[in-house]
């Protein structure tokens, strides 16, 4: 496994995803490197590159997105309905 930054691990476990899947992705949606404040050219944002699509979800998108472990729980909430699916690195990764 990867020497993922603690910030990172510490926002990805607690869980039901597979902690390993959930790092690998968020490494890859930012670029292979700790940048959690990337935003991706259609605007997405956080480690998890949370698409501003899901703005309306949550009261605090806009600032919290960008706080590891509140993209983190976002994502984990999107993960549940839709499994890796929404995640282009997952397929890149071979993640189901």
């Amino acid at each position: 496994m990867l020497d993922y930054p603690p910030e990172l691990v510490a926002a990805v476990q607690g869980y039901s995803w597979r902690v390993e899947d959930a790092l690998a992705v968020a490494w890859c949606e930012m670029g292979g490197h700790w940048n959690p404040t990337a935003i991706g050219a259609a605007g997405e944002r956080g480690p998890f590159q949370l698409h501003p699509i899901h703005a309306g979800r949550w009261p605090d998108y806009w600032e919290g997105s960008m706080i590891p472990s509140r993209n983190a729980e976002m994502a984990f909430d999107i993960w549940s309905e839709s499994g890796w699916g929404p995640w282009t690195c997952a397929t890149l990764l071979g993640i189901r």
